[in-house]
């Protein structure tokens, strides 16, 4: 009798705590519901051993001569082209160098090269760094195997503002002050109005430059197609060198008589006015190069005989040649000739207001011959442009309503701090430097420097 009271207790207890039993059932569901979520997107890498969620992962070293801000286990992405393939796994120290692990997703295991190249940068102002992995090309070799190294050379850690303003030695930093101070005098008392109106004449260049931009990119088989043809052309001439080295031999003939015609060259420059002295002057001296070059030319009097046999075996090169030049090279031009009249007035316009623009042509012209130059072992400039226009996206990839907004960050000391304020704080003596200084968004001064601002 008494354990059958008992159990009606307990049923009535129980039936009294129903709700908080239920309400706790409810609570434990959710729980492992938000717990469950959290884990499906922490990036966990389950073994290869664990049943359904697990899977094998390619495996793939780096050695860096830093490892600032990577912290194994956090997350820390592997990305090609901002697109996540993998995440930073561990940290390891081999011959004297740090090297970084990373775990690849398996689908992109067959598609990483010998030649693949890694960057630690910081993703956020925090150093939450990042590993941007260039997969390389095929042309470098078969893809790499899951635990292969790459070469100390293939691989670059971030670099800091502060190191390489260390770099620079006290001469150098003086000339940087120096630099920015003369760039505040330029700027004031109106010149920066007078910068910003020479800027504004780019405008219609701008324009003119985006037009024929367009329309040489309409015509990208045709560029193609002619520097095919100036390949082929640089073939044939390479190949005849011979033939042309006697062709220009077989001029002296030409060159003799020129030189015979000296004197009454001369005598006619006498009878110019007396604004051609000048040029007087400089044909008298070229007599002593005419006697010099006969003399030279004498001795190649044999090749002369050759010539014409050297314009006959010509003969079919320019007969190859001319199809090339009457059908591509000729309509190309004509086609272009409307660009070039639009190109006309703006550069006038630009001649008068740019006096200089030969000087900076020239030396543009001096820097992209450099870029283009390829030496005969290693890779050219232009190599490498592909990476920089990478890093210039991954510069500008935030933007808001405005526009694209840069990534960056600034590092002042305390009286670089205090300078800056003082000329934000009195406008009045620079206000084109002020502006500047005003869209930077200093950080406080009392709160930085642990002191207040002097008056």
């Amino acid at each position: 009798m008494k354990p059958q009271k008992h159990m009606s207790r307990t049923a009535r207890e129980l039936r009294a705590q129903v709700h908080t039993i239920v309400l706790l059932a409810l609570l434990a569901i959710f729980g492992l519901g938000v717990g469950g979520y959290l884990v499906a997107h922490q990036r966990l890498v389950y073994p290869s051993w664990v049943p359904v969620l697990g899977h094998s992962e390619f495996i793939l070293n780096a050695p860096v001569s830093a490892v600032s801000g990577v912290l194994p286990g956090q997350g820390q992405a592997v990305t090609v082209s901002g697109v996540t393939v993998g995440q930073i796994s561990a940290v390891n120290f081999q011959h004297g160098l740090p090297v970084v692990t990373m775990q690849i997703d398996p689908q992109y295991a067959n598609r990483i090269y010998p030649n693949a190249t890694v960057l630690l940068r910081p993703k956020t102002g925090l150093q939450d760094m990042v590993a941007e992995l260039d997969p390389g090309t095929s042309s470098a070799g078969p893809p790499l195997k899951s635990g292969a190294t790459l070469s100390a050379g293939n691989t670059l850690p971030t670099v800091q503002l502060d190191e390489v303003l260390s770099q620079l030695d006290a001469d150098t930093r003086g000339e940087l002050m120096q630099l920015v101070s003369g760039a505040g005098q330029a700027l004031a008392n109106g010149g920066g109005q007078h910068l910003a109106d020479v800027l504004r004449r780019f405008d219609p260049l701008s324009r003119d430059v985006e037009t024929a931009s367009r329309l040489v990119a309409l015509r990208a088989v045709e560029l193609r197609r002619l520097m095919g043809n100036l390949s082929k052309i640089a073939t044939e001439l390479g190949d005849n060198e011979n033939q042309l080295a006697a062709f220009v031999v077989g001029n002296e003939g030409t060159f003799r008589a020129l030189a015979q015609q000296n004197q009454n060259l001369q005598e006619t420059i006498q009878l110019l006015p007396g604004t051609l002295q000048v040029t007087n002057t400089a044909l008298t001296k070229a007599t002593t190069l005419g006697h010099t070059v006969q003399a030279t030319l004498g001795q190649l009097l044999p090749s002369a005989r050759s010539l014409g046999p050297t314009l006959a075996d010509l003969r079919p090169f320019f007969e190859a040649t001319t199809p090339v030049i009457r059908d591509q090279l000729r309509p190309f031009s004509v086609k272009a000739q409307p660009t070039a009249r639009l190109l006309a007035p703006a550069t006038h316009d630009l001649a008068g207001s740019t006096p200089g623009l030969t000087t900076l042509a020239r030396e543009l012209n001096n820097i992209v011959n450099e870029l283009a130059y390829k030496p005969r072992s290693g890779q050219g400039y232009l190599f490498y442009l592909p990476w920089a226009s990478h890093d210039t996206n991954s510069a500008l990839s935030t933007q808001d309503g405005v526009g694209p907004v840069r990534q960056g960050m600034l590092l002042f000391t305390c009286g670089t701090l205090q300078l800056l304020h003082s000329i934000a704080s009195n406008p009045s003596q620079n206000p084109t430097l002020a502006t500047l200084i005003g869209l930077l968004n200093l950080p406080d001064y009392t709160t930085s420097c642990n002191g207040l601002l002097p008056k």
